[in-house]
């Protein structure tokens, strides 16, 4: 009975130990901690070289390579903005020269270019490393950073699987971004939408596709020309596009960024890669769109170009029995700066996917499902103006 008590207060003691660390850890670091969180942010909303500067960011890092790579807001200049509810816990002290944490906040932004404000829920897991070379100094900076969920994102997942059963929607996290990934089980709902003046003038949003179709979810599509000159040609798609076993677009596809083809065959089956136009015309595609970059193909991960920036992203892919998947990845922006295409095959992989490609990525991004928006990379609209999207009916 002795030793069991003995045992007994001694774990009591190491557990408050533990407490007390972690409790000393945070008093200790907090500021330093709310003080580099408010840094990324500034960072997720201009760019690294205003805001990064290695005051808070170990050179070469994890952190600083992710940084470097980023494809950093397009808003313009903020007139004001807000760091505020910072909460940071679980502080645990890992090896010699390490501790981590969990931070939390709220960041809003008023960007006056557009005159939109925009609050962002922040949620990450930091890394900090002493480099001080001095044994008795300490100098902590960010070594790496990852996402951590958000319930509003978990809860909206949840309530749309339940739009359909045929439909299954998750969150994913990563070590710079958050997402949606749909499951379409039955690959013979998704085709392509288009808009009714294709090939010239301006595009549509996202949710005026979907409605043009009766539509159930709508992710953006493919390569399209962008405006210039104050003429606006959002409507001209590129490449090769077809829609519903219609040609809407037959050129061959440009060898610059819209050279991967991603279409479904009569039998419901996803084809991804660069094809020539004898033999698209074989293929018989009922639906099929054009933009850069595959990421598996037939059940071997791509090597991906080194160096892609961080972005928000849209891709599709289809595994071995079928079921199609839509990834969605939220970019450019303070609490998710985004995907590159390394993460994007390895999320593909993840899912088994056999074929996989990239679609337009950056302001396009956008996710739409049941009337709603879910998702948009274009701040203050369900999307920026584009001329094709897959769609789920």
């Amino acid at each position: 009975m002795k030793k069991l008590i003995a045992a007994l207060l001694s774990l009591m003691l190491l557990a408050g130990m533990f407490a007390a660390g972690e409790e000393d850890l945070q008093s200790k670091y907090s500021a330093l901690v709310s003080e580099t969180l408010r840094t990324l942010c500034r960072v997720g909303t201009e760019e690294l070289n205003k805001w990064g500067s290695g005051n808070y960011v170990i050179r070469d890092s994890a952190a600083w390579n992710t940084l470097i790579r980023y494809d950093s807001g397009w808003f313009g200049k903020l007139s004001r903005s807000e760091f505020k509810d910072f909460v940071s816990d679980n502080y645990v002290r890992t090896g010699e020269k390490n501790f981590e944490c969990d931070v939390w906040g709220t960041y809003k932004v008023i960007y006056q270019s557009r005159k939109l404000t925009r609050e962002f829920t922040l949620g990450y897991h930091f890394v900090f490393e002493n480099i001080s070379k001095n044994a008795k100094k300490e100098e902590y900076k960010l070594k790496s950073f990852s996402n951590l969920p958000v319930e509003a994102e978990a809860e909206t997942a949840r309530v749309r699987s339940e739009d359909d059963e045929g439909i299954e929607v998750s969150c994913i996290t990563g070590s710079s971004y958050r997402g949606y990934v749909v499951m379409i089980e039955d690959p013979a709902r998704v085709s392509v939408g288009v808009i009714d003046t294709i090939g010239s003038g301006d595009g549509w949003r996202i949710d005026q596709i979907s409605n043009k179709y009766g539509a159930l979810i709508a992710i953006n599509g493919g390569a399209f020309s962008d405006s210039s000159k104050n003429k606006s040609n959002s409507g001209k798609a590129e490449g090769y596009v077809v829609s519903e076993g219609t040609a809407k677009n037959g050129n061959n596809p440009r060898a610059d960024y819209c050279n991967i083809v991603m279409g479904f065959d009569a039998d419901n089956i996803l084809h991804v890669g660069t094809f020539t136009n004898d033999q698209l015309k074989k293929m018989q595609l009922r639906d099929a769109l054009s933009f850069n970059q595959a990421f598996v193909q037939d059940g071997k991960r791509v090597n991906q170009p080194k160096n892609s920036s961080y972005s928000a992203r849209t891709g599709i892919g289809q595994d071995a029995e079928g079921r199609v998947y839509f990834v969605v990845i939220q970019g450019r922006q303070p609490d998710s700066l985004g995907a590159c295409f390394d993460d994007m095959a390895d999320i593909f992989v993840s899912l088994g996917c056999v074929n996989a490609g990239n679609l337009d990525g950056g302001n396009s991004t956008a996710l739409f499902m049941n009337g709603e928006s879910v998702y948009s990379a274009y701040q203050g609209e369900t999307s920026r103006k584009i001329p094709t999207a897959f769609i789920v009916r």
